[in-house]
């Protein structure tokens, strides 16, 4: 399947691997799947839907994954643990999507984030909600 490869600069013929192949040492992870660059040997996680293995994630990185599960889990907490009226999952996602600059039809992921670039323009979104929210913001962030 043809998936964007962050580190290749392109869309590669990525494989279907088992988490298996990747994790060896974690049962936990091997029925998971991930699409690999044949090039960089990075990979993305892959998701089944209905059936048919699709990328989840672009393909990225060590470091970029690590990257977007630090930005992932400082982003989660807004919608989660929020009594706000306006902090639904798909409002922050939105407010996340316009502040990228991608668009109203555009729907944000993080997996989707493709350079450190991109990533410090989602932190400081992240940021920006933190502080309209009158929130403490995480030693993270600051």
């Amino acid at each position: 399947m043809k998936v964007w490869c962050c580190k290749c600069h392109r869309e590669v013929e990525a494989e279907l691997v088992g988490g298996m192949t990747l994790y060896p040492r974690r049962p936990e992870s091997w029925n998971d799947k991930y699409y690999q660059c044949p090039h960089c040997l990075n990979y993305g996680l892959a998701q089944n839907f209905g059936g048919v293995w699709k990328p989840k994630a672009y393909i990225a990185s060590p470091e970029l994954r690590a990257e977007r599960n630090r930005l992932h889990n400082l982003f989660d907490p807004l919608w989660k643990n929020s009594d706000h009226p306006n902090a639904s999952r798909t409002g922050w996602y939105k407010y996340m999507s316009i502040g990228m600059r991608k668009g109203d039809d555009y729907e944000f992921h993080f997996g989707h984030l493709c350079s450190f670039k991109e990533c410090k323009a989602a932190e400081k979104l992240i940021k920006k909600i933190y502080r309209k929210q009158g929130l403490k913001m995480p030693k993270e962030l600051l």
